[in-house]
C-alpha cells in the first residue's frame, strides 16, 4: 500500500500507523483524518507564498542534513510501528492479544518515539523547530490520562514544516 504513495507523505503515514495501535478499529478513520490535513498544506508550497501555518527559516548548509535525520527517524519509526502492528495482528490470530499488552505496546512506542527524537543530531534552528513539535506531540501522549484526548496540532504542523522544508530545499538545490 505504502508503494501507491510518495515518500514526501511518510510522515502523515507514520502518525496514521502509530495511533493505530492505540485504537485498531479506528485506524481508517485516523489515517484518513490524519492524511487529509497532511496534503492539505502540501498545494501551496510555492516561492514567496508561505503557508500560514509555516515558520519561515533561512536556508542553512546543513539543511540536507537535518533534513536526511528527520527522515530517517520517519523511516525507522514506521519500521518499529509496522514490527509492532504486525506482532498485535499475529497474536490477535491466536486470541493472545490483551488489552494489558496493547497498552504495554502504546508506552513502548511512545517511549521509543520519544528516545529516538532525542537522540537525533540536528545542526538547524528548523530542525530543532521540527523536532520539538514531534517531541511535543508524543511527551503529550506519555503525560495523557485515560479518556483525555491528544492534540495531534504539534505533529501535523511538524510534517507539514518538514514537508515545506523539503520541498524549498529541492527548489533551491536545484535553481543552484
Amino acid at each position: 500500500m505504502m508503494q501507491r504513495f510518495s515518500r514526501s507523505l511518510l510522515p502523515a503515514f507514520i502518525l496514521a500507523g502509530s495511533l493505530g495501535l492505540a485504537a485498531c478499529q479506528k485506524q481508517h478513520e485516523q489515517s484518513s483524518s490524519t492524511t487529509t490535513a497532511s496534503s492539505a498544506a502540501t498545494p501551496s508550497v510555492s516561492e514567496g507564498n508561505i503557508p500560514q501555518n509555516i515558520k519561515p527559516f533561512a536556508a542553512t548548509p546543513d539543511d540536507a542534513h537535518d533534513i536526511q535525520q528527520l527522515d530517517n527517524f520517519n523511516r525507522a519509526f514506521h519500521d518499529m510501528t509496522q514490527d509492532m502492528r504486525t506482532e498485535l495482528e499475529q497474536l490477535k490470530q491466536y486470541n493472545q492479544l490483551t488489552p494489558e499488552f496493547v497498552e504495554q505496546r502504546k508506552h513502548d512506542q511512545i517511549h521509543s518515539a520519544l528516545n529516538m527524537l532525542k537522540d537525533l543530531d540536528l545542526k538547524t534552528e528548523q530542525g530543532r523547530y521540527i523536532q520539538g513539535m514531534m517531541y511535543d506531540y508524543w511527551d503529550q501522549l506519555q503525560h495523557k490520562k485515560a479518556g483525555e484526548k491528544v492534540d495531534k496540532t504539534p505533529v501535523i504542523q511538524a510534517t507539514q514544516q518538514l514537508e515545506y522544508w523539503k520541498a524549498h530545499t529541492a527548489t533551491t538545490n536545484t535553481a543552484s
